[in-house]
């Protein structure tokens, strides 16, 4: 589906496959097969789409991911929201701009990951901007992000 210009993946999370063999391509994720002994993860087979300009098909691997329902299922400052794949998931990602609390006057930037022929929306790895270079008085956790905008370790909930 596309929705402006961006497409959204359809993807549908399946029981992991077997492990064994490597990514297609280099630049494919790799399997992260019992997701390692993290706790509070569900290990799934799903499609990632292939990078832009790396052209090839994309390919199934085996993610490990933090699955929920609603905010109440994550911890602070996680929110429960659609990730590249289509999963709700914790993520420290906003949904808009009222949830860039850090400092005053925050912008949600959506989250989006560049496929080949692609931009795909990607809600866990939206984050909050605020304006002007990181000083004394600045959030904690203050990283300039160039343009005249920073970003802070805590960006919203």
């Amino acid at each position: 589906m596309s929705y402006g210009g961006r497409a959204q993946l359809q993807s549908q999370a399946l029981e992991p496959q077997d492990c064994s063999s490597p990514p297609q391509n280099p630049f494919d994720p790799a399997d992260q097969c019992a997701c390692d002994g993290l706790t509070l993860q569900s290990c799934l087979s799903v499609y990632h789409p292939p990078r832009g300009g790396i052209g090839g098909p994309g390919s199934d691997f085996n993610g490990c991911f933090a699955l929920c329902e609603s905010d109440d299922d994550c911890s602070a400052p996680h929110a429960c929201v659609k990730n590249l794949y289509g999963l709700d998931v914790c993520a420290p990602a906003c949904r808009t701009s009222a949830d860039c609390v850090a400092e005053t006057c925050g912008v949600c930037q959506p989250g989006s990951y560049s496929g080949h022929g692609a931009n795909y929306d990607d809600p866990s790895t939206s984050y909050c901007w605020y304006p002007g270079p990181c000083d004394a008085t600045s959030c904690e956790g203050c990283t300039d992000g160039g343009a005249g905008w920073h970003q802070c370790s805590v960006q919203s909930r």
